[in-house]
């Protein structure tokens, strides 16, 4: 299946002090954290591959990864803004949506989760934690 990945990562982290999408973890900003996950394990699953940000420094590094870079100047209005750039940009039949505040989320499960999805024949998926749907569901 056409599949269009949109990376969200353009929230202001108002809980957080400073901004969490480039604060480090072991020496690598966070929101790297998901786009090297999927370009080890599943980056021939994307026809597309999308980020929304409102921060210079990710559009740039992301674009240099092959993304396709929008920008987001309202990240601060919340999610939906962001979600409603990318859905507008995805060619796609399925848009897959990850936010880049996941540093522990793998690959494997980003592919296994599609895989399961796709059999499921459900027009939406989403992941969970211990059954609890997790975001941006």
């Amino acid at each position: 299946m056409n599949i269009s990945l949109v990376l969200l990562a353009a929230g202001n982290s108002r809980r957080f002090e400073g901004n969490k999408l480039l604060s480090t973890i072991d020496g690598k900003p966070m929101y790297l954290y998901i786009a090297d996950e999927i370009e080890k394990h599943c980056d021939s699953l994307f026809a597309q591959k999308i980020v929304v940000s409102q921060y210079e420094e990710i559009l740039r590094e992301m674009g240099r990864r092959g993304y396709t870079v929008l920008e987001n100047p309202k990240g601060g209005d919340g999610i939906a803004s962001s979600l409603k750039i990318g859905l507008d940009a995805a060619t796609g039949q399925a848009v897959c949506f990850a936010v880049c505040d996941q540093p522990y989320l793998k690959g494997d499960t980003i592919a296994q989760f599609l895989k399961c999805w796709e059999m499921s024949g459900r027009g939406m998926g989403c992941l969970s934690f211990e059954g609890v749907p997790g975001n941006p569901a």
